[in-house]
């Protein structure tokens, strides 16, 4: 479970807490620090699973690293060339250990570009060109600066855009896609855009349909944006600022609601602010419309508070809501 999308009032305190997966951001230090020991770990999957660790966090110190490696790993920060760079110089990171996968299943040229030679190490070794960005301090912890590739994280799940949008065009009817990912940490998801060739018509339904032969969910887009024509800078490229999501979170008052008022109405207001949508109706797919297991956690709390019932049996006008309790499901309202 993400952190920024948990409760700290009453958490283990006294306890500890790791921070893996996402950024740990000062605001998630002042939130779980205070009467916990907060330590930061970084990793990604494919070094199974941490390389570095960090604390116990002091939420009264700016700076926040991920430390320095784990007994028998290896991070190194190499310039282009896959030299080590200076001491406070920004590179890209390297991984090694024991703990170093063999590579992406039945994927041998992307395998290729991640997993390389480790000059530094024995005959044959290997690292893992990480993607990630960052520089080591004097005193040899590391900062994490961001990401220098196309590569993003969704609630953990580390995100080619490249191949979300080589999917899409993979569709006959798309001329051009682009995709994006809108929100921070756990409420992040990926959303797309895209532009159809001449005299050929596709709905957003039969898209995401199509991407989810080939994708796993977390890739799959929760919206994607129909265009006549995706922005442009002067040189001609596309401009990816200037793209917005279809659906914008409306103003609160359009989502409140008064006591009396239908448990069907009120859920779909939940679920719309929930996901920043302006409307939601019953019969759509909560998984379908941008939600994901995080958010069914929030919306689960929601039902219990607001509506005061056990989201796992909630029963609306004669039909039972599934998939927002523990129990998952198909997440949309069906006969019962």
């Amino acid at each position: 479970m993400a952190l920024s999308a948990t409760d700290a009032d009453g958490v283990l305190l006294g306890g500890t807490v790791m921070s893996t997966g996402d950024t740990c951001t000062p605001a998630l230090v002042r939130k779980w620090a205070p009467g916990r020991r907060l330590f930061n770990g970084y990793g990604p999957t494919e070094v199974t699973v941490g390389s570095t660790l960090s604390g116990p966090v002091d939420p009264a110190v700016g700076e926040i690293t991920i430390g320095t490696p784990w007994l028998g790993e290896t991070v190194q920060v190499l310039d282009e060339r896959m030299q080590e760079v200076a001491d406070g110089a920004e590179g890209e990171l390297y991984l090694a250990g024991p703990g170093l996968a063999r590579g992406y299943l039945n994927r041998p040229s992307i395998t290729a570009t991640r997993f390389v030679a480790d000059p530094q190490g024995a005959p044959g070794s290997r690292m893992y060109r990480s993607g990630d960005r960052g520089s080591r301090r004097t005193d040899g912890e590391i900062l994490f600066s961001g990401r220098a590739d196309a590569q993003v994280k969704v609630r953990g799940f580390r995100v080619e855009l490249a191949e979300v949008e080589a999917a899409l065009a993979g569709h006959a009817a798309v001329k051009l896609a682009v995709a994006a990912v809108e929100g921070e940490l756990a409420d992040a998801r990926v959303v797309a855009y895209v532009t159809t060739s001449p005299g050929e018509e596709v709905t957003e339904p039969e898209l995401r349909h199509h991407v989810r032969r080939t994708l796993p969910d977390h890739m799959v887009p929760s919206t994607i944006t129909l265009l006549d024509h995706l922005p442009t800078t002067h040189n001609g490229k596309i401009d990816r600022r200037r793209l917005r999501p279809r659906l914008v979170k409306p103003p609160a008052e359009q989502l409140s609601w008064q006591e009396g008022m239908p448990y069907a109405d009120v859920l779909c207001a939940i679920v719309a602010e929930l996901l920043g949508l302006p409307v939601v109706t019953p019969d759509q797919n909560f998984f379908e419309i941008g939600g994901h297991s995080v958010l069914a956690t929030k919306l689960a709390a929601r039902i219990r508070q607001d509506l005061g019932q056990d989201p796992d049996t909630l029963t609306l006008r004669g039909r039972q809501y599934l998939g927002v309790g523990a129990s998952g499901g198909e997440g949309r309202l069906t006969d019962g």
